[in-house]
């Protein structure tokens, strides 16, 4: 991990012990979303 995250157009970048958990935190709100939109879309 380089601690570096594209969210959209933004480029986060994280040093230090914490951005493996914001990686994480981002996995996991990006597969809520995709989740949610499979959800809505009805093509779950």
């Amino acid at each position: 991990m380089t601690g570096k995250y594209t969210v959209g157009v933004i480029m986060i970048e994280i040093e230090g012990p914490y951005h493996e958990l914001v990686c994480k935190g981002l996995e996991s709100r990006a597969s809520e979303l995709e989740f949610n939109l499979l959800f809505y879309t009805g093509t779950l």
